[in-house]
């Protein structure tokens, strides 16, 4: 009995080093690395793509360059959750393919250009191949592949798009900042003259509050801006902290408007309502 269990034994050592060695043979064939070579390029130029994004984005932001610096690890982190959440998951390489077919001409340089890299790169352990082993088939992402995507990005006009989607950025908030002002003013303004023209000894307070609260009612309807929208949203969210609630409100609008700049989305009227509508809530 012992001798059989010895002989079966022996035998699945046999047959495991039998399919072991047929399937290093097979992963070690030309035929399979290139395989996996080509896979490889793909997913880095994917990386390629997501890093010079998430550096596109990281320039709009109209924040302090220190916060950003400090805080850079977070601010990707939202970043790659509010762009995956918008394409459900497709990848974040897919705003620069899809900006290429709504004819963003500066991300089809950037996609052609980030192409010619890693196609390079691929070839040349292609041509090796048969030196090669699994892991000499992975695609580093080093600091010197950032450096080269760096001047990419600038050379492609990326850089200049983060300028030009930061302007626009300041340029609506201010604006809104304004209309916020101008309203609590009015409304301000307003109040005063009722109190004035109320006799204290005869109206109460009670009574005040109601006619205040129907002169808001009757005044023309106040249509709430987009960053005033995330605003509102953040501060609930926020437990009332205006610095956390500015910060994240200003990342979701300088994201919506990254996300025009390069015609990957085009937000008409009513899909700005509706994210209005969402934030109110």
């Amino acid at each position: 009995m012992d001798k059989d269990k010895v002989l079966s034994f022996m035998a699945d050592l046999d047959k495991t080093k039998q399919e072991r060695e047929r399937r290093d043979a097979f992963t070690n064939s030309p035929e399979y690395k290139r395989a996996r070579l080509a896979d490889n390029a793909n997913n880095a130029k994917d990386t390629a793509l997501t890093y010079v994004m998430r550096g596109l984005y990281k320039s709009s932001l109209p924040l302090d360059s220190d916060f950003i610096k400090s805080n850079e690890i977070a601010i990707d982190d939202a970043f790659d959750k509010m762009a995956n959440d918008e394409v459900m998951d497709k990848g974040i390489a897919c705003y620069v393919t899809d900006g290429v077919k709504n004819g963003n001409t500066s991300l089809k340089e950037l996609k052609e250009a980030v192409d010619r890299l890693i196609d390079s790169e691929a070839k040349s352990k292609s041509d090796n191949i048969d030196n090669l082993n699994i892991k000499d088939l992975d695609f580093k992402f080093d600091d010197d592949k950032k450096t080269i995507l760096d001047q990419i990005a600038k050379d492609t006009d990326i850089d200049t798009i983060g300028d030009i989607i930061k302007t626009n950025v300041i340029t609506s908030t201010e604006y809104e900042k304004e209309r916020i002002k101008q309203r609590r003013e009015e409304e301000e303004e307003m109040e005063n003259q009722l109190k004035e023209t109320s006799d204290d000894d005869t109206v109460s307070e009670s009574v005040l509050a109601k006619k205040i609260a129907l002169m808001k009612l009757t005044k023309p309807i106040y249509e709430m801006g987009l960053f005033e929208s995330f605003m509102t949203k953040n501060v609930k969210l926020n437990n009332g902290n205006m610095n956390d609630a500015y910060t994240k409100a200003i990342m979701e609008y300088t994201f919506v408007n990254m996300t025009k700049a390069l015609r990957v989305k085009q937000y008409t009227k009513d899909m700005v309502d509706s994210i209005i509508r969402k934030n109110k809530k």
